[in-house]
Formats: structure tokens, C-alpha cells, sequence
């Protein structure tokens, strides 16, 4: 039988590193400032050639600092995985912060629902050109959300409703992690939402704080998220892949409504350059599109000036509705 959950419980930060010398003290220095502290700090330094290890280094026995050569983050992570001591693992991206209960509000979260063996947290967007830090959702509308409770019955439907959450607020049970492999090897774009979901399948339950705990620094010309902002394939994989990976789970049905709102999310995001080709939307994964985007998608193709036009319309009108629904 799995131990209940409780507040003293081992939790270990691991903070994937390449090239952040100018962010990772920051990291380390919120991480090191939790009024529950961690109980290890682990740094997984994949390759860094500026002088983010004398930085980690340089924390002495306060970080446990690895070094390996460059393959990727998801492999940075999966080795943090593989060495935490904790039962707990909360990840924390070097370029990230944390605020200084985060730890303590969500490990009080999950002892008060020791059935459930993760947690995420609202949190601030700063951005990196004006260094302006904003929410990424009011408290108010991720309490709307939760609908009185302090967790979401099933992340999947939270996640379509529009739940904000990112990686840097995640705290879930190590052997949780390891039952699901971990973050997939090799995958270079959203290895926080495919380990989530993967998760997810199997944990419908979701511990939530809807109050900011942590920082998430947007819009770095490093970030991979950036670099692949309109990669269409990519999006497309994503999507058959985990349509596949629901069904097998006997959580497709729950996964579909998800689906639905990426795929919509990313046409209104990748469909802002006019020079984009949303067309593996509609070849590859109709069915997720609504007949007005399906339209849409086909007179983008057929008069590429006019595309985008009806596109922004569209999805000015469909927002309009949801904030009234969400309200304030």
C-alpha cells in the first residue's frame, strides 16, 4: 500500500541547464528560498559551453550539480528523474523562478488529497522584452474553474476548459513518473504537455493552487517553444499521437475535447503570419476541426489574403462568447 502524503514528505527540484548564465542563480537562489525547502537541489548541466557550471558549481554542497553531454532537455530532465532521492520531483527551468511558498502551498495541497500524485499552480508570465510580468490567468478564473474544489476531478477536461498551467509549476510523485517512462527521448517541442497528458491518462486527478507560484519566462529567442512557434507538422504529430495514446488508455473520448481546443489554439496562433500553411490541419486531423474552420483552412488556401482575415473574425467572435461564459 502507498504511503499517504504528507507536508515533510522528501521532494527533490531538478533544473534542467544549457547555456543560462545569466537566468540560473535566479533559478537556484528562489529555489533555495522556499519557506519549505527542498530536500536537494539537482542541476543537470546538458552541455553548456558559457559559465552556467561555475555558476551551479560555485552553491557548493547546497546543488548537486551533473554534467553530460548535449542531448536535449527531455534527456536533462529524465537524468534529474533517474538521481532524485525524493519521493517528490518539482521541476524548475533555469530560466524560471519560483515564488517562495510555492512548495510549501502545494505540498499542503496534496496532504489534504493524499489520492491525488500531482499538482500544478497557476503562475506570471514575464516577458523578455520588456521584462513586464503578467498573469496567465486571473486567480478569479482559475478559481471558476475549480468549481469550489482545490483539484480537477480530470486534467484532461480542466486543460480544454483552459486550465493555465506550465511545467515550472508541476510537483508530482517520482514513481509516477517513472511508471510513464519518464519524458519521451528525443522529442524537441511540447515535452511538458506530452508527459502531462501521458500522465494524465492514467491520474485523472489533479491537485490545483489557482493563485501564482511560480514564473515562467516567455519569449527568449533561445526557447524551443519559440523557434517551432509555426510548425504545423510538428502540431499535427502531436495530435494523431495522443489520439492513439487516449484510445489505448480507454481515454479517448476525454482526450477529444482537448484535442479540439489545441488544435484550435494553435490555428489562431499560427494563422496570425499569413505565410503560414495550416493545411496538415485539415488534411491530417479534420475531425478536430469545426465546420467554420474547416472553411476557414480551405479559403486561407484558396485565397491566402483573405484567410487570415476570416480567421482573426472568427476567433474574435468565439472568444467573445467563452469570456462570457468564464466571466471576469
Amino acid at each position: 500500500m502507498t504511503p499517504l502524503s504528507t507536508p515533510s514528505d522528501p521532494v527533490s527540484v531538478v533544473i534542467p541547464a544549457w547555456n543560462v548564465e545569466l537566468f540560473i542563480a535566479r533559478a537556484i537562489d528562489s529555489a533555495l528560498a522556499q519557506t519549505r525547502p527542498p530536500d536537494e537541489i539537482i542541476v543537470v548541466d546538458d552541455g553548456s559551453t558559457d559559465g552556467t557550471a561555475d555558476i551551479a558549481r560555485g552553491y557548493g554542497d547546497r546543488v548537486r550539480y551533473l554534467h553530460q553531454p548535449q542531448t536535449g532537455a527531455a534527456e536533462a530532465r529524465n537524468r534529474g528523474i533517474a538521481e532524485a532521492s525524493g519521493r517528490w520531483v518539482a521541476f524548475l527551468d533555469a530560466d524560471d523562478e519560483w515564488l517562495p511558498d510555492k512548495l510549501n502551498r502545494q505540498m499542503q495541497l496534496l496532504a489534504r488529497n493524499p489520492d491525488i500524485v500531482w499538482a500544478y499552480s497557476n503562475y506570471f508570465l514575464r516577458h523578455t522584452d520588456t521584462d513586464r510580468q503578467t498573469l496567465s490567468h486571473t486567480s478569479q478564473q482559475a478559481i471558476h474553474l475549480l468549481a469550489g474544489k482545490d483539484f480537477f476531478d480530470d486534467y484532461l477536461l480542466a486543460y480544454a476548459a483552459g486550465a493555465p498551467n506550465s511545467m515550472t509549476t508541476m510537483i508530482i510523485r517520482r514513481d509516477i513518473l517513472l511508471a510513464v517512462g519518464s519524458f519521451q527521448p528525443g522529442r524537441k517541442w511540447a515535452q511538458d504537455a506530452d508527459l502531462a497528458l501521458r500522465i494524465a491518462y492514467q491520474n485523472p486527478k489533479v491537485a490545483y493552487w489557482p493563485h501564482p507560484l511560480s514564473i515562467y519566462q516567455a519569449g527568449r529567442a533561445e526557447s524551443i517553444t519559440l523557434r517551432n512557434r509555426t510548425d504545423v507538422p510538428l502540431r499535427c504529430e502531436f495530435l494523431l499521437r495522443h489520439l492513439e495514446l487516449s484510445r489505448q488508455a480507454g481515454r479517448g473520448d476525454r482526450f477529444i475535447p482537448c484535442a479540439k481546443h489545441l488544435a484550435s489554439r494553435w490555428i489562431n496562433e499560427i494563422g496570425k503570419d499569413p505565410a503560414a500553411n495550416l493545411s496538415p490541419f485539415l488534411n491530417q486531423v479534420p475531425e478536430l476541426l469545426t465546420p467554420a474552420q474547416r472553411i476557414q483552412l480551405r479559403l486561407r488556401k484558396w485565397f491566402p489574403r483573405f484567410g487570415p482575415w476570416f480567421l482573426s473574425a472568427y476567433f474574435k467572435v468565439k472568444n467573445q462568447i467563452l469570456s462570457r461564459r468564464v466571466g471576469p
